[in-house]
Protein backbone atom coordinates (compact mmCIF):
# COMPACT_ATOMS: atom_id res chain seq x y z
CA UNK A 1 0.00 0.00 0.00
CA UNK A 2 1.35 3.43 -0.94
CA UNK A 3 1.12 6.14 1.69
CA UNK A 4 1.54 9.86 1.15
CA UNK A 5 3.88 11.62 3.52
CA UNK A 6 3.65 15.26 4.50
CA UNK A 7 6.67 17.16 5.74
CA UNK A 8 5.61 19.14 8.80
CA UNK A 9 8.32 21.15 10.49
CA UNK A 10 10.93 19.03 8.74
CA UNK A 11 9.43 15.73 9.90
CA UNK A 12 7.76 13.31 7.48
CA UNK A 13 4.32 12.36 8.74
CA UNK A 14 2.00 9.92 6.98
CA UNK A 15 -1.07 11.60 5.51
CA UNK A 16 -3.31 9.36 7.61
CA UNK A 17 -1.55 10.34 10.85
CA UNK A 18 -4.02 11.60 13.49
CA UNK A 19 -1.77 14.61 14.18
CA UNK A 20 -2.95 16.09 10.86
CA UNK A 21 -6.66 15.80 11.63
CA UNK A 22 -6.95 19.39 12.88
CA UNK A 23 -5.44 21.11 9.87
CA UNK A 24 -8.06 23.27 8.20
CA UNK A 25 -8.57 24.00 4.52
CA UNK A 26 -6.47 27.17 4.65
CA UNK A 27 -3.42 25.19 5.71
CA UNK A 28 -4.12 22.53 3.13
CA UNK A 29 -4.22 25.27 0.50
CA UNK A 30 -0.75 26.37 1.59
CA UNK A 31 0.76 22.95 0.94
CA UNK A 32 2.72 22.35 -2.23
CA UNK A 33 3.77 19.12 -3.86
CA UNK A 34 7.56 18.75 -3.88
CA UNK A 35 7.75 15.35 -5.51
CA UNK A 36 5.98 12.02 -5.77
CA UNK A 37 3.83 11.74 -2.66
CA UNK A 38 5.68 14.45 -0.73
CA UNK A 39 3.92 17.62 0.35
CA UNK A 40 5.46 20.39 2.40
CA UNK A 41 3.86 23.29 4.18
CA UNK A 42 5.27 26.79 4.11
CA UNK A 43 4.81 28.35 7.56
CA UNK A 44 5.01 31.91 6.22
CA UNK A 45 2.25 31.24 3.70
CA UNK A 46 0.11 29.54 6.33
CA UNK A 47 0.56 32.57 8.63
CA UNK A 48 -0.46 34.94 5.83
CA UNK A 49 -3.58 32.88 5.16
CA UNK A 50 -4.46 32.81 8.86
CA UNK A 51 -4.01 36.59 9.11
CA UNK A 52 -6.29 37.04 6.12
CA UNK A 53 -8.91 34.91 7.85
CA UNK A 54 -8.56 37.01 11.01
CA UNK A 55 -8.97 40.23 9.04
CA UNK A 56 -12.14 38.92 7.40
CA UNK A 57 -13.49 37.83 10.79
CA UNK A 58 -12.73 41.27 12.27
CA UNK A 59 -14.54 42.99 9.42
CA UNK A 60 -17.59 40.73 9.92
CA UNK A 61 -17.65 41.51 13.65
CA UNK A 62 -16.98 45.22 13.16
CA UNK A 63 -19.72 45.72 10.58
CA UNK A 64 -22.13 43.04 11.82
CA UNK A 65 -24.12 45.31 14.12
CA UNK A 66 -24.58 45.59 17.86
CA UNK A 67 -27.32 46.05 20.43
CA UNK A 68 -27.53 49.25 22.45
CA UNK A 69 -30.21 49.59 25.13
CA UNK A 70 -32.14 46.75 23.52
CA UNK A 71 -32.06 48.26 20.02
CA UNK A 72 -30.23 46.55 17.15
CA UNK A 73 -27.95 49.13 15.53
CA UNK A 74 -26.07 48.76 12.24
CA UNK A 75 -22.31 49.13 12.46
CA UNK A 76 -21.45 49.01 8.77
CA UNK A 77 -19.01 51.68 7.61
CA UNK A 78 -21.80 54.03 6.44
CA UNK A 79 -23.56 53.79 9.81
CA UNK A 80 -20.30 54.49 11.64
CA UNK A 81 -19.96 57.71 9.63
CA UNK A 82 -23.56 58.74 10.24
CA UNK A 83 -23.24 58.19 13.98
CA UNK A 84 -19.99 60.16 14.05
CA UNK A 85 -21.70 63.07 12.27
CA UNK A 86 -24.67 62.99 14.63
CA UNK A 87 -22.34 62.85 17.65
CA UNK A 88 -20.42 65.84 16.35
CA UNK A 89 -23.67 67.79 15.94
CA UNK A 90 -24.73 66.72 19.46
CA UNK A 91 -21.40 67.85 20.89
CA UNK A 92 -21.98 71.32 19.37
CA UNK A 93 -25.60 71.59 20.52
CA UNK A 94 -26.79 69.97 23.74
CA UNK A 95 -30.41 70.42 22.57
CA UNK A 96 -29.84 68.39 19.39
CA UNK A 97 -32.18 65.41 18.87
CA UNK A 98 -32.66 62.85 16.10
CA UNK A 99 -34.92 60.01 15.16
CA UNK A 100 -32.47 57.15 14.62
CA UNK A 101 -33.51 54.20 12.52
CA UNK A 102 -32.79 50.77 14.01
CA UNK A 103 -33.71 47.30 12.80
CA UNK A 104 -36.88 47.44 14.90
CA UNK A 105 -37.87 50.99 13.92
CA UNK A 106 -37.09 54.57 14.81
CA UNK A 107 -35.99 55.67 18.26
CA UNK A 108 -35.69 59.22 19.54
CA UNK A 109 -32.24 60.17 20.75
CA UNK A 110 -31.25 63.33 22.57
CA UNK A 111 -27.72 64.73 22.46
CA UNK A 112 -26.56 62.66 25.44
CA UNK A 113 -27.95 59.44 23.92
CA UNK A 114 -26.40 60.22 20.53
CA UNK A 115 -22.98 60.70 22.09
CA UNK A 116 -23.51 57.50 24.13
CA UNK A 117 -24.38 55.62 20.93
CA UNK A 118 -21.25 56.95 19.23
CA UNK A 119 -19.11 55.92 22.20
CA UNK A 120 -20.64 52.44 22.28
CA UNK A 121 -20.15 52.02 18.53
CA UNK A 122 -16.57 53.25 18.75
CA UNK A 123 -15.90 50.77 21.58
CA UNK A 124 -17.45 47.96 19.52
CA UNK A 125 -15.30 48.78 16.49
CA UNK A 126 -12.14 49.21 18.55
CA UNK A 127 -12.71 45.91 20.36
CA UNK A 128 -12.83 44.17 16.97
CA UNK A 129 -9.52 45.74 15.91
CA UNK A 130 -7.97 44.98 19.31
CA UNK A 131 -8.91 41.29 18.98
CA UNK A 132 -7.48 41.24 15.45
CA UNK A 133 -4.20 42.74 16.74
CA UNK A 134 -4.01 40.15 19.54
CA UNK A 135 -4.59 37.28 17.11
CA UNK A 136 -2.03 38.64 14.66
CA UNK A 137 0.50 38.73 17.50
CA UNK A 138 -0.24 35.10 18.32
CA UNK A 139 0.12 34.21 14.64
CA UNK A 140 3.44 36.03 14.40
CA UNK A 141 4.68 34.20 17.50
CA UNK A 142 3.63 30.73 16.29
CA UNK A 143 6.85 28.73 15.90
CA UNK A 144 5.37 25.92 13.82
CA UNK A 145 2.21 24.78 12.06
CA UNK A 146 0.93 22.95 15.10
CA UNK A 147 1.05 26.13 17.20
CA UNK A 148 -0.44 28.14 14.34
CA UNK A 149 -3.30 25.69 13.87
CA UNK A 150 -4.07 25.80 17.60
CA UNK A 151 -4.96 29.52 17.39
CA UNK A 152 -8.75 29.80 17.53
CA UNK A 153 -9.74 32.81 15.45
CA UNK A 154 -13.47 32.36 16.09
CA UNK A 155 -13.55 32.93 19.84
CA UNK A 156 -12.73 35.85 22.07
CA UNK A 157 -14.59 38.45 20.04
CA UNK A 158 -16.85 40.92 21.82
CA UNK A 159 -20.46 39.75 21.66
Amino acid sequence: MNRTFIAVDGQDIASDDARLDGLDAAFQAAWRIDGPGVITTDLATAKAIKKSQVSAKRYDIETGGMTVSGAAVSTDRDSQGLVTGAAFAASLNSEYTVQWKTASGFINLDATAIIGLAQAMRAHVQAAFDREATLEGLIDDAADLSALNAIDINSGWEA
